[in-house]
């Protein structure tokens, strides 16, 4: 987890992340690395997702958390390629339940052990992905920092008038709930928008 830990130490508000890529680093067995490993992505999605406002209620295996990340964050281009990772994924689940040994505990003195080899190559599997999310989460969040919600005050009127949106008899703004959680099609929305305005224009 090296390039996750340095990646780290350059950002904020993710200590919990970096303390368990730490540990990783610092297990003496491939059953230990596997379990933390396998809990850092966990960790980083849920992370992410909250951060984004996206409700991770019934998020319950690590697979739809990745999935629910890779939606949020990656652009479409990149999705059917991350999203075929998630089979690494569940490969990682399953020999966590059968060689992790801090989350379900484990006879230490058996012999029915992974291979330490194998266990660092689904480190390096980890440290990659959750690299490659932590990075996309932080593009993100600086792509929004420079596109305001409140700067496109006529697109928004107009996208709400289009799809009203209501729960429990409360008014709520479609245009806001897109952007904040799902920036990349707000803006193909806006630029299509722009595209039909400009289109009709002289009409």
């Amino acid at each position: 987890m090296l390039r996750t830990i340095i990646y780290l130490q350059e950002i904020e508000n993710r200590t919990d992340i970096y303390n368990q890529c730490k540990l990783v680093q610092s297990a003496n067995n491939g059953g230990s690395k596997i379990d933390i490993s396998r809990g850092i992505i966990e960790s980083c999605c849920k992370t992410i997702l909250i951060d984004h406002a996206v409700d991770i209620t019934e998020l319950k295996s690590t697979n739809k958390l990745v999935k629910e990340v890779i939606n949020t964050l990656v652009i479409k281009s990149e999705r059917q390629f991350i999203g075929n990772l998630t089979g690494c994924i569940s490969a990682l689940s399953n020999f966590r339940n059968n060689y992790g040994i801090i989350s379900h505990g484990k006879d230490l003195k058996s012999n029915d052990k992974v291979n330490e080899d194998f266990a660092e190559l689904l480190v390096s599997f980890v440290d990659a992905l959750v690299l490659f999310l932590l990075k996309s989460d932080r593009r993100s969040i600086a792509i929004k920092k420079r596109w305001m919600y409140e700067d496109f005050e006529e697109f928004n009127k107009y996208y709400d008038g289009l799809n009203p949106l209501e729960s429990s008899g409360i008014v709520l703004s479609a245009s806001r709930a897109l952007f904040d959680q799902d920036f990349e099609v707000y803006k193909e929305e806006y630029f299509n928008y722009l595209n039909e305005k400009e289109a009709n224009y002289g009409k």
